[in-house]
């Protein structure tokens, strides 16, 4: 029987921070002893931080309570993909492990993640766990690609999962996306289709991006026997004005990309009707109408923004600074890679040489 050791799987768990230092001290104590295990077990794994320019106590919490981890500092809050893409250009797992910080692993919940991702087929460049909510039953975490036509029903429904499975929620198989939230993504392709797209801000990247995966024939899958807690999904969220407006634009912006004229041109009036059929009932917080099924013994090509993911350092003119290195460890051993900084030009302010500019070729 093959060992994990012999699978020689390399995971590296990215996760991005943005005034999370309660989240953090919930999520870090329960992720810690999982990356241990795996690293018992001989499978590499690393964690990488990037905190998005918080004035809260976050980079104080994760460097206390994941010393060991990369910690990436950014000036400003330059949003969830690109944030995603500073870490990935540091990371060197096979899968990398793509999180919020308002995550909780339950106990046994990831334990046969090393084995689930080898056993994937290589046309398998996407995959995401069962999301749990507090009370530890599964919540919406993957859907079709959305159209005009998924987002009118939701709206009639008055509800807001459009964008997921509107039946067979939680039944392991190939799915357009996963959501974003907590997803396993495959290096090598992610870096080929130029990572997260810097378009979107917050909402509909993981979308994008798994829609550009899926036209380059790699395809997405749900693994519902993985298990992950999600303290806080959007869906079940009271509505919030600057939020809703992000959603919005972020839906737009996918359109503009994926979707023919004629959807895009009825989406600006769907916009418009949306806020007025709010008012006129409360949105269900969860799906109606549909069996929310869990297997046996589970709680459970558009053009690419410019300068995604290269290799190496922060690209010129990515708006990421601060950038601090906290000792790494492979399998006990630590890899002190020393203090960083890097302004928002992309240039180190330690005198050493300036940055290379964006580069999307494979390491």
């Amino acid at each position: 029987m093959t060992s994990r050791t012999d699978l020689g799987v390399r995971l590296s768990w990215i996760i991005v921070s943005h005034q999370s230092s309660s989240d953090l001290a919930q999520f870090l104590p329960s992720l810690q002893p999982v990356l241990e295990g795996w690293r018992r077990a001989g499978v590499f794994c690393e964690l990488i931080i990037v905190d998005n320019a918080s004035t809260d106590d976050s980079v104080a919490v994760a460097g206390r309570l994941a010393p060991d981890a990369l910690l990436i500092e950014s000036t400003e809050n330059v949003g969830y993909g690109p944030a995603i893409n500073t870490a990935v250009r540091r990371a060197s797992g096979e899968w990398l492990i793509i999180g919020n910080a308002d995550l909780v692993v339950p106990a046994g919940g990831l334990d046969g993640l090393p084995d689930v991702l080898t056993a994937l087929p290589d046309d398998v460049a996407l995959a995401g766990p069962t999301l749990l909510d507090r009370e530890g039953r599964p919540t919406l975490s993957a859907g079709f690609f959305p159209t005009l036509a998924t987002l009118v029903r939701g709206l009639v429904r008055k509800c807001r999962d459009r964008k997921y499975l509107p039946g067979r929620r939680h039944v392991a198989g190939p799915v357009d996306w996963v959501t974003g939230a907590c997803l396993f993504a495959r290096r090598a392709p992610l870096v080929q289709a130029g990572g997260f797209d810097h378009e979107f801000f917050l909402y509909y990247e993981d979308v994008d991006l798994a829609q550009r995966l899926s036209r380059a024939g790699q395809r997405c899958v749900y693994a519902p026997t993985l298990r992950v807690v999600h303290l806080s999904p959007h869906h079940v969220r009271p509505p919030q004005a600057q939020i809703e407006l992000i959603v919005r634009s972020s839906r737009k912006a996918y359109f503009a990309k994926h979707r023919p004229v004629w959807e895009q041109l009825f989406l600006s009036l769907l916009g418009k009707l949306e806020p007025i059929i709010r008012r006129s009932g409360a949105e269900s917080d969860q799906p109606t109408g549909d069996e929310v099924m869990v297997p046996q013994g589970s709680v459970g090509q558009g053009s690419v923004g410019e300068g995604s993911v290269g290799e190496g350092a922060p690209a010129a003119g990515e708006k990421v600074g601060g950038q601090v290195g906290f000792a790494r460890r492979e399998h006990g051993a630590a890899d002190q890679r020393g203090p960083v900084k890097i302004n928002g030009k992309g240039q180190s302010v330690d005198g050493d040489a300036v940055l290379r500019e964006r580069e999307l070729a494979l390491a």
